[in-house]
């Protein structure tokens, strides 16, 4: 679906239990409210999926909204086996919009899967990293962690984090990242998979 009129909010269960609702409808009803639709009910569409493993994403445009449900293994952890990333030149248009991706986009994202790399990282024409294809960006630098703040979308997970990390006195910095710069290491996050180490 190429409509740029059109938003989407994608969640999942963890074992059969869906979480984080409340911080998916509020960022649907911003997104929504944006291109000026009502957002559907996540708790309604979310209780017909009771007890399952499953991700769902709903896309609402102008005049209706979809659900599409992907059922999922019973994972026992959110630490996953590392990803291969690569670096590319792009940057969506409106970032803090979760908003349908460009053609441009489905097409780099397309080409790096196809190069066998599991996310694109975008750098904007400052030289900057922003964030993820679907996922937040997040570097360790020594008992610190670095997170772009600006021109991304600022994911569900990413706030988890950023709570635990203040539970933990971790200090996280939030601030222009250069994709030159060199860090300890390197992870990502999104809501569906948690944190992936890169």
């Amino acid at each position: 679906m190429n409509n740029k009129a059109a938003v989407y909010e994608t969640f999942r269960s963890f074992k059969g239990v869906f979480a984080l609702l409340p911080e998916h409808q509020l960022r649907l009803n911003k997104s929504c409210h944006t291109i000026g639709v009502e957002a559907p009910d996540l708790q309604r569409i979310a209780s017909e999926f009771k007890g399952d493993e499953v991700r769902l994403r709903v896309n609402v445009l102008p005049d209706r909204f979809e659900v599409f449900a992907e059922k999922l293994p019973r994972w026992n952890s959110f630490l996953y086996d590392p990803w291969k990333v690569k670096f590319v030149n792009l940057e969506r248009e409106n970032p803090e919009l979760k908003g349908m991706k460009s053609e441009e986009f489905v097409r780099v994202a397309d080409e790096a899967k196809d190069e066998g790399y599991d996310e694109i990282i975008l750098v904007n024409s400052e030289g900057l990293i922003t964030e993820g294809g679907i996922t937040n960006v997040y570097f360790i630098s020594g008992e610190k962690i670095v997170t772009p703040k600006k021109n991304i979308l600022h994911g569900i997970a990413r706030e988890l984090i950023f709570e635990a990390a203040k539970n933990l006195q971790i200090v996280i910095e939030e601030r222009a990242v250069h994709a030159d710069e060199k860090f300890d290491a390197m992870f990502l996050s999104n809501s569906i998979r948690g944190i992936i180490p890169v």
